[in-house]
Protein backbone atom coordinates (compact mmCIF):
# COMPACT_ATOMS: atom_id res chain seq x y z
CA UNK A 1 0.00 0.00 0.00
CA UNK A 2 1.60 3.31 -1.00
CA UNK A 3 2.04 6.34 1.26
CA UNK A 4 0.17 9.59 0.74
CA UNK A 5 2.09 12.58 -0.55
CA UNK A 6 3.46 14.81 2.16
CA UNK A 7 1.45 17.86 0.90
CA UNK A 8 -1.77 18.07 -1.08
CA UNK A 9 -3.15 20.76 -3.38
CA UNK A 10 -6.49 21.88 -2.06
CA UNK A 11 -8.98 24.67 -2.76
CA UNK A 12 -10.11 26.70 0.23
CA UNK A 13 -12.92 29.29 0.00
CA UNK A 14 -11.95 32.56 1.66
CA UNK A 15 -14.50 35.42 1.89
CA UNK A 16 -16.16 34.40 -1.34
CA UNK A 17 -12.80 33.90 -3.06
CA UNK A 18 -11.27 30.64 -4.16
CA UNK A 19 -7.68 30.54 -3.01
CA UNK A 20 -5.23 27.92 -4.22
CA UNK A 21 -2.92 26.60 -1.49
CA UNK A 22 0.34 25.35 -2.86
CA UNK A 23 2.76 22.68 -1.58
CA UNK A 24 4.75 25.03 0.63
CA UNK A 25 2.02 25.26 3.26
CA UNK A 26 -0.78 27.48 1.95
CA UNK A 27 -1.44 31.16 1.95
CA UNK A 28 -0.98 33.07 5.20
CA UNK A 29 -4.23 33.70 7.02
CA UNK A 30 -6.48 31.41 4.99
CA UNK A 31 -6.71 27.75 6.14
CA UNK A 32 -3.37 25.95 6.29
CA UNK A 33 -2.85 22.34 7.30
CA UNK A 34 -1.56 21.42 10.76
CA UNK A 35 0.25 18.21 11.77
CA UNK A 36 -1.78 15.79 13.87
CA UNK A 37 -1.71 12.34 15.38
CA UNK A 38 -4.05 9.60 14.10
CA UNK A 39 -4.80 5.99 15.07
CA UNK A 40 -2.52 3.47 13.32
CA UNK A 41 -3.45 0.04 12.00
CA UNK A 42 -6.98 -1.40 11.98
CA UNK A 43 -9.57 -1.68 9.23
CA UNK A 44 -10.63 1.17 6.95
CA UNK A 45 -13.69 3.19 7.77
CA UNK A 46 -12.57 4.74 11.07
CA UNK A 47 -12.57 8.55 10.94
CA UNK A 48 -9.62 10.53 12.31
CA UNK A 49 -9.28 14.32 12.50
CA UNK A 50 -6.30 16.59 12.99
CA UNK A 51 -5.73 20.29 13.35
CA UNK A 52 -9.22 20.54 14.89
CA UNK A 53 -10.22 23.72 16.71
CA UNK A 54 -10.65 23.01 20.39
CA UNK A 55 -8.78 19.67 20.42
CA UNK A 56 -6.32 18.79 23.18
CA UNK A 57 -3.41 16.32 23.01
CA UNK A 58 -4.50 15.20 19.55
CA UNK A 59 -7.93 13.96 20.76
CA UNK A 60 -10.94 14.79 18.60
CA UNK A 61 -13.80 16.71 20.25
CA UNK A 62 -16.97 14.82 20.85
CA UNK A 63 -20.17 15.09 18.85
CA UNK A 64 -21.56 17.68 21.23
CA UNK A 65 -18.57 19.93 20.53
CA UNK A 66 -19.07 19.51 16.78
CA UNK A 67 -22.73 20.45 17.13
CA UNK A 68 -21.81 23.63 19.01
CA UNK A 69 -19.13 24.82 16.51
CA UNK A 70 -19.53 28.54 15.77
CA UNK A 71 -19.94 29.26 12.05
CA UNK A 72 -19.74 33.05 12.57
CA UNK A 73 -16.50 35.01 12.68
CA UNK A 74 -14.45 34.99 15.85
CA UNK A 75 -11.86 37.55 16.94
CA UNK A 76 -8.36 36.03 16.67
CA UNK A 77 -6.15 39.13 16.65
CA UNK A 78 -6.31 42.53 18.30
CA UNK A 79 -5.58 44.54 15.09
CA UNK A 80 -8.51 46.67 13.86
CA UNK A 81 -7.20 47.53 10.38
CA UNK A 82 -8.20 44.39 8.46
CA UNK A 83 -8.74 45.03 4.78
CA UNK A 84 -7.37 41.88 3.14
CA UNK A 85 -7.67 38.84 5.46
CA UNK A 86 -5.05 36.96 3.44
CA UNK A 87 -2.51 39.68 4.22
CA UNK A 88 -3.63 41.35 7.44
CA UNK A 89 -4.84 38.39 9.51
CA UNK A 90 -2.92 35.52 11.20
CA UNK A 91 -2.82 32.20 9.38
CA UNK A 92 -5.88 30.15 10.49
CA UNK A 93 -6.08 26.39 11.09
CA UNK A 94 -7.04 23.76 8.53
CA UNK A 95 -10.71 24.02 7.48
CA UNK A 96 -10.91 27.63 8.70
CA UNK A 97 -10.64 30.88 6.73
CA UNK A 98 -9.72 34.36 7.91
CA UNK A 99 -12.29 37.14 7.56
CA UNK A 100 -12.39 40.87 8.25
CA UNK A 101 -15.06 41.85 10.76
CA UNK A 102 -17.22 44.92 10.55
CA UNK A 103 -15.19 46.60 13.29
CA UNK A 104 -11.97 46.09 11.31
CA UNK A 105 -10.71 43.19 13.41
CA UNK A 106 -9.70 39.73 12.18
CA UNK A 107 -11.90 36.67 12.65
CA UNK A 108 -12.18 33.09 11.40
CA UNK A 109 -15.04 30.97 10.08
CA UNK A 110 -15.28 27.34 8.92
CA UNK A 111 -14.87 26.60 5.22
CA UNK A 112 -17.64 24.75 3.40
CA UNK A 113 -18.23 21.08 4.20
CA UNK A 114 -16.64 18.73 1.65
CA UNK A 115 -13.68 21.02 0.97
CA UNK A 116 -10.57 18.90 0.43
CA UNK A 117 -8.03 19.29 3.22
CA UNK A 118 -4.84 17.68 4.51
CA UNK A 119 -4.55 16.57 8.18
CA UNK A 120 -0.82 15.86 7.73
CA UNK A 121 -1.41 12.31 9.04
CA UNK A 122 -0.09 9.55 6.74
CA UNK A 123 -2.42 7.07 8.46
CA UNK A 124 -5.62 8.63 7.04
CA UNK A 125 -6.98 9.17 3.53
CA UNK A 126 -9.75 11.10 1.72
CA UNK A 127 -9.70 14.05 4.15
CA UNK A 128 -12.49 16.66 3.84
CA UNK A 129 -13.62 19.57 5.96
CA UNK A 130 -16.79 18.76 7.87
CA UNK A 131 -18.25 22.28 7.86
CA UNK A 132 -17.42 22.96 11.55
CA UNK A 133 -13.75 23.78 11.08
CA UNK A 134 -12.42 20.23 11.34
CA UNK A 135 -10.44 18.16 8.83
CA UNK A 136 -11.53 14.52 8.93
CA UNK A 137 -10.30 11.43 7.06
CA UNK A 138 -10.66 7.63 6.96
CA UNK A 139 -8.06 5.50 8.79
CA UNK A 140 -5.92 3.39 6.48
CA UNK A 141 -6.13 -0.41 6.59
CA UNK A 142 -2.48 -1.50 6.91
CA UNK A 143 -3.06 -5.26 6.94
CA UNK A 144 -0.79 -6.72 4.23
CA UNK A 145 -2.15 -10.27 4.69
CA UNK A 146 1.33 -11.58 5.56
CA UNK A 147 1.52 -13.67 8.76
CA UNK A 148 5.26 -12.98 8.94
CA UNK A 149 4.90 -9.22 9.42
CA UNK A 150 3.57 -7.06 12.25
CA UNK A 151 1.42 -4.35 10.67
CA UNK A 152 1.15 -0.85 12.09
CA UNK A 153 0.99 2.80 11.02
CA UNK A 154 3.17 5.86 11.69
CA UNK A 155 1.64 9.34 11.30
CA UNK A 156 4.89 10.43 9.61
CA UNK A 157 5.55 7.33 7.44
CA UNK A 158 2.17 5.68 6.94
CA UNK A 159 1.76 1.88 7.02
CA UNK A 160 4.65 -0.12 8.50
CA UNK A 161 5.32 -3.87 8.28
CA UNK A 162 7.94 -5.21 10.72
CA UNK A 163 9.20 -8.76 10.18
CA UNK A 164 8.23 -11.42 12.78
CA UNK A 165 10.60 -14.13 13.99
CA UNK A 166 8.18 -16.98 14.82
CA UNK A 167 6.83 -20.30 13.52
CA UNK A 168 4.37 -19.96 10.65
CA UNK A 169 1.49 -21.95 9.26
CA UNK A 170 3.06 -23.42 6.13
CA UNK A 171 3.97 -27.11 6.49
CA UNK A 172 5.86 -29.74 4.56
CA UNK A 173 6.82 -33.38 5.07
CA UNK A 174 9.30 -33.73 7.97
CA UNK A 175 10.33 -30.07 7.83
CA UNK A 176 9.29 -27.26 10.19
CA UNK A 177 8.59 -23.78 8.78
CA UNK A 178 9.25 -20.38 10.37
CA UNK A 179 9.13 -16.70 9.46
CA UNK A 180 12.44 -15.39 8.17
CA UNK A 181 12.98 -11.96 6.55
CA UNK A 182 9.18 -11.60 6.36
CA UNK A 183 8.69 -14.87 4.44
CA UNK A 184 7.37 -18.22 5.72
CA UNK A 185 10.07 -20.71 4.75
CA UNK A 186 11.65 -24.04 5.76
CA UNK A 187 13.50 -23.65 9.06
CA UNK A 188 16.26 -26.19 8.23
CA UNK A 189 18.05 -28.45 10.73
CA UNK A 190 17.38 -32.14 11.28
CA UNK A 191 13.97 -32.76 9.74
CA UNK A 192 12.59 -35.14 12.35
CA UNK A 193 14.81 -34.68 15.40
CA UNK A 194 12.56 -34.86 18.50
CA UNK A 195 15.45 -34.29 20.91
CA UNK A 196 14.87 -37.69 22.54
CA UNK A 197 18.01 -39.86 22.74
CA UNK A 198 15.80 -42.92 23.23
CA UNK A 199 14.12 -42.78 19.82
CA UNK A 200 15.32 -43.23 16.23
CA UNK A 201 13.91 -40.93 13.58
CA UNK A 202 13.24 -41.30 9.86
CA UNK A 203 11.35 -39.22 7.31
CA UNK A 204 8.68 -40.84 5.14
CA UNK A 205 7.92 -38.44 2.26
CA UNK A 206 4.31 -39.65 2.20
CA UNK A 207 3.40 -39.60 5.91
CA UNK A 208 6.15 -37.45 7.44
CA UNK A 209 8.38 -38.18 10.47
CA UNK A 210 8.41 -41.66 11.97
CA UNK A 211 9.89 -42.53 15.40
CA UNK A 212 11.00 -45.89 16.81
CA UNK A 213 11.46 -46.39 20.56
CA UNK A 214 14.82 -47.67 21.87
CA UNK A 215 13.82 -50.14 24.58
CA UNK A 216 17.22 -50.42 26.32
CA UNK A 217 20.62 -48.80 25.93
CA UNK A 218 22.88 -46.07 27.30
CA UNK A 219 21.87 -42.45 26.87
CA UNK A 220 22.34 -38.99 28.31
CA UNK A 221 19.35 -37.40 30.04
CA UNK A 222 21.03 -34.00 29.96
CA UNK A 223 21.22 -33.82 33.75
CA UNK A 224 24.86 -33.66 34.94
CA UNK A 225 23.76 -34.68 38.45
CA UNK A 226 22.58 -38.15 37.44
CA UNK A 227 24.69 -41.22 36.73
CA UNK A 228 24.25 -44.45 34.75
CA UNK A 229 21.66 -43.01 32.34
CA UNK A 230 19.84 -45.68 30.28
CA UNK A 231 16.88 -45.77 27.89
CA UNK A 232 13.79 -47.47 29.24
CA UNK A 233 10.77 -47.71 26.95
CA UNK A 234 11.71 -44.57 25.10
CA UNK A 235 12.60 -42.48 28.16
CA UNK A 236 16.17 -41.67 29.26
CA UNK A 237 16.57 -41.97 33.03
CA UNK A 238 19.53 -41.85 35.39
CA UNK A 239 20.05 -44.73 37.81
CA UNK A 240 21.35 -42.60 40.63
CA UNK A 241 22.30 -39.07 41.66
CA UNK A 242 25.78 -37.77 42.29
CA UNK A 243 26.77 -38.15 45.95
CA UNK A 244 27.36 -34.63 47.32
CA UNK A 245 27.11 -35.47 51.04
CA UNK A 246 30.08 -33.86 52.85
CA UNK A 247 29.20 -35.48 56.17
CA UNK A 248 28.59 -32.09 57.78
CA UNK A 249 25.11 -31.81 59.34
CA UNK A 250 25.39 -28.02 59.15
CA UNK A 251 25.45 -27.74 55.35
CA UNK A 252 22.80 -28.26 52.68
CA UNK A 253 24.42 -30.36 49.96
CA UNK A 254 23.19 -30.09 46.35
CA UNK A 255 24.36 -30.63 42.78
CA UNK A 256 24.23 -27.55 40.53
CA UNK A 257 23.45 -27.33 36.82
CA UNK A 258 27.13 -27.73 35.98
CA UNK A 259 27.27 -31.03 37.87
CA UNK A 260 29.34 -29.57 40.73
CA UNK A 261 28.53 -30.19 44.39
CA UNK A 262 27.66 -27.15 46.50
CA UNK A 263 27.56 -26.94 50.28
CA UNK A 264 25.57 -24.06 51.79
CA UNK A 265 25.65 -23.32 55.54
CA UNK A 266 22.36 -24.16 57.23
CA UNK A 267 21.00 -22.53 60.41
CA UNK A 268 19.38 -25.61 61.95
CA UNK A 269 19.57 -27.79 65.03
CA UNK A 270 22.26 -30.47 65.07
CA UNK A 271 24.18 -32.92 67.27
CA UNK A 272 27.84 -32.19 67.95
CA UNK A 273 28.38 -35.68 69.40
CA UNK A 274 29.35 -34.33 72.83
CA UNK A 275 27.07 -35.65 75.61
CA UNK A 276 28.21 -32.79 77.85
CA UNK A 277 26.62 -30.05 75.66
CA UNK A 278 23.00 -29.06 75.17
CA UNK A 279 21.02 -27.00 72.62
CA UNK A 280 23.38 -27.89 69.76
CA UNK A 281 22.95 -25.46 66.82
CA UNK A 282 24.66 -24.91 63.47
CA UNK A 283 26.69 -21.68 63.40
CA UNK A 284 28.67 -20.73 60.27
CA UNK A 285 28.71 -24.33 59.11
CA UNK A 286 29.83 -25.76 62.46
CA UNK A 287 27.76 -27.60 65.06
CA UNK A 288 28.20 -26.03 68.50
CA UNK A 289 26.47 -26.66 71.82
CA UNK A 290 26.29 -25.04 75.29
CA UNK A 291 28.25 -26.80 78.03
CA UNK A 292 26.00 -28.63 80.49
CA UNK A 293 25.78 -26.92 83.93
CA UNK A 294 26.98 -29.33 86.66
CA UNK A 295 27.49 -26.89 89.57
CA UNK A 296 25.82 -28.27 92.75
CA UNK A 297 26.49 -24.99 94.66
CA UNK A 298 28.61 -26.87 97.23
CA UNK A 299 31.97 -25.09 97.69
CA UNK A 300 33.61 -28.28 98.94
CA UNK A 301 32.95 -30.43 95.83
CA UNK A 302 34.59 -30.50 92.39
CA UNK A 303 31.81 -30.78 89.74
CA UNK A 304 32.25 -32.07 86.18
CA UNK A 305 30.41 -33.81 83.33
CA UNK A 306 31.28 -37.41 82.45
CA UNK A 307 32.40 -37.18 78.76
CA UNK A 308 31.15 -40.73 78.12
CA UNK A 309 27.73 -40.71 79.77
CA UNK A 310 27.04 -36.97 79.95
CA UNK A 311 26.09 -37.36 83.64
CA UNK A 312 27.19 -34.69 86.14
CA UNK A 313 29.58 -35.98 88.86
CA UNK A 314 30.93 -34.46 92.10
CA UNK A 315 34.02 -35.33 94.15
CA UNK A 316 35.29 -33.82 97.49
CA UNK A 317 37.54 -30.82 97.23
CA UNK A 318 41.04 -30.94 98.75
CA UNK A 319 40.99 -30.55 102.57
CA UNK A 320 41.90 -27.02 103.64
CA UNK A 321 40.30 -25.42 100.61
CA UNK A 322 38.89 -22.08 101.76
CA UNK A 323 35.12 -22.02 101.57
CA UNK A 324 32.11 -20.00 102.61
CA UNK A 325 29.88 -21.71 105.15
CA UNK A 326 26.15 -21.75 104.69
CA UNK A 327 26.00 -20.38 108.26
CA UNK A 328 26.54 -16.65 108.20
CA UNK A 329 28.10 -16.63 111.67
CA UNK A 330 30.83 -19.20 111.00
CA UNK A 331 34.30 -17.71 110.46
CA UNK A 332 37.61 -19.11 109.12
CA UNK A 333 35.79 -21.88 107.22
CA UNK A 334 37.72 -24.53 105.20
CA UNK A 335 36.74 -27.78 103.48
CA UNK A 336 37.22 -30.96 105.52
CA UNK A 337 36.23 -34.28 103.92
CA UNK A 338 33.98 -32.40 101.51
CA UNK A 339 32.26 -30.38 104.25
CA UNK A 340 32.70 -26.64 104.83
CA UNK A 341 33.49 -26.14 108.54
CA UNK A 342 34.74 -23.22 110.68
CA UNK A 343 34.61 -21.49 114.08
CA UNK A 344 31.41 -20.05 115.57
CA UNK A 345 31.36 -16.29 115.47
CA UNK A 346 29.71 -13.82 117.93
CA UNK A 347 25.90 -13.72 117.96
CA UNK A 348 24.94 -11.07 120.61
CA UNK A 349 21.57 -9.45 119.88
CA UNK A 350 21.81 -7.15 122.96
CA UNK A 351 18.70 -8.73 124.52
CA UNK A 352 19.17 -9.95 128.13
CA UNK A 353 16.17 -12.27 127.76
CA UNK A 354 17.55 -14.44 124.89
CA UNK A 355 20.17 -17.16 124.75
CA UNK A 356 22.50 -16.39 121.77
CA UNK A 357 24.46 -19.05 119.79
CA UNK A 358 25.91 -19.72 116.28
CA UNK A 359 24.02 -22.52 114.44
CA UNK A 360 24.20 -24.23 111.09
CA UNK A 361 22.07 -21.61 109.39
CA UNK A 362 23.39 -18.56 111.24
CA UNK A 363 22.83 -17.04 114.67
CA UNK A 364 20.09 -18.56 116.82
CA UNK A 365 18.26 -16.46 119.46
CA UNK A 366 16.19 -18.47 122.01
CA UNK A 367 13.97 -16.71 124.60
CA UNK A 368 14.80 -17.35 128.32
CA UNK A 369 12.05 -18.69 130.61
CA UNK A 370 9.60 -16.14 131.98
CA UNK A 371 10.37 -14.73 135.50
CA UNK A 372 14.12 -14.97 134.77
CA UNK A 373 15.64 -11.97 136.55
CA UNK A 374 17.04 -9.32 134.24
CA UNK A 375 18.31 -5.76 134.41
CA UNK A 376 16.68 -3.00 132.49
CA UNK A 377 19.20 -0.29 133.58
CA UNK A 378 16.40 1.97 134.94
CA UNK A 379 17.15 4.05 138.12
CA UNK A 380 13.51 3.98 139.25
CA UNK A 381 13.02 0.22 138.77
CA UNK A 382 12.15 -1.83 141.82
CA UNK A 383 12.71 -5.18 140.05
CA UNK A 384 12.77 -6.70 136.48
CA UNK A 385 12.09 -10.15 134.96
CA UNK A 386 11.91 -11.71 131.48
CA UNK A 387 8.48 -11.98 129.87
CA UNK A 388 8.18 -13.61 126.36
CA UNK A 389 11.79 -12.82 125.58
CA UNK A 390 11.69 -9.20 126.75
CA UNK A 391 12.92 -7.67 130.03
CA UNK A 392 9.88 -6.24 131.89
CA UNK A 393 10.50 -3.79 134.85
CA UNK A 394 8.37 -3.07 138.00
CA UNK A 395 8.54 0.64 138.97
CA UNK A 396 9.63 1.78 142.46
CA UNK A 397 6.69 2.91 144.77
CA UNK A 398 7.25 6.32 146.44
CA UNK A 399 3.91 7.00 148.30
CA UNK A 400 4.26 8.83 151.74
CA UNK A 401 0.45 8.96 152.40
CA UNK A 402 0.64 12.78 152.89
CA UNK A 403 -2.06 14.50 150.86
CA UNK A 404 -0.08 17.72 150.88
CA UNK A 405 2.98 16.30 148.98
CA UNK A 406 3.55 15.17 145.40
CA UNK A 407 5.19 11.71 145.36
CA UNK A 408 7.71 10.77 142.58
CA UNK A 409 10.99 8.97 141.83
CA UNK A 410 13.95 11.08 140.79
CA UNK A 411 15.16 9.59 137.45
CA UNK A 412 18.69 10.84 138.06
CA UNK A 413 19.28 9.60 141.62
CA UNK A 414 16.65 6.86 141.77
CA UNK A 415 15.46 8.21 145.12
CA UNK A 416 11.88 8.96 146.15
CA UNK A 417 11.08 12.70 146.49
CA UNK A 418 8.03 14.37 148.08
CA UNK A 419 7.84 18.09 147.29
CA UNK A 420 5.08 20.07 149.15
CA UNK A 421 1.85 20.73 147.35
CA UNK A 422 0.80 24.32 146.77
CA UNK A 423 -0.63 26.13 149.80
CA UNK A 424 -4.41 26.14 149.78
CA UNK A 425 -4.64 22.77 148.11
CA UNK A 426 -7.74 21.05 149.63
CA UNK A 427 -6.69 18.11 151.75
CA UNK A 428 -9.72 17.23 153.89
CA UNK A 429 -13.12 18.43 154.93
CA UNK A 430 -12.70 22.13 155.70
CA UNK A 431 -8.90 21.76 155.56
CA UNK A 432 -6.17 23.02 153.26
CA UNK A 433 -2.46 22.45 152.76
CA UNK A 434 0.04 24.91 154.25
CA UNK A 435 3.80 24.36 154.00
CA UNK A 436 3.22 20.67 153.26
CA UNK A 437 0.87 20.11 156.15
CA UNK A 438 -2.88 19.60 156.05
CA UNK A 439 -4.52 22.17 158.46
Amino acid sequence: MGLKSMKKTRVIPCIGLVVLAWATGGLSGCGSSAPSTSLSGGDGGTVADAGDVGTQDGKAPDAASDAKADTTSVDVAPQLHCKDPLVDCPKPKACEQAVCRADGGCGVQPVAAGTVCDDQDQCTKDEHCNGTGKCKGTVLNCDDGNECTSDGCSPQQGCTHANWQKPCSQTGPCMPYACKAGICQAAGGSPCDDGNPCTTELCDPKVGCQYNVIAMGPCDDGNPCTQGDVCKFGVCKGKGKQDCDDGNPCTTDTCDLAGDCTHIDAAIGCNDGDPCTTVDTCVAGNCKGISKACDDSDPCTVDQCDPVTGVCMSSPAVDGTVCTSKSSCVVDAVCTAGICQGQPGPCDDGNACTSDSCGGNGCDYVSLPDTTTCTDDGTCTASASCQAGSCTAIAKVCLDENPCTTDACDLTSGECVHPAAADGTPCGEGQACSAGTCQ
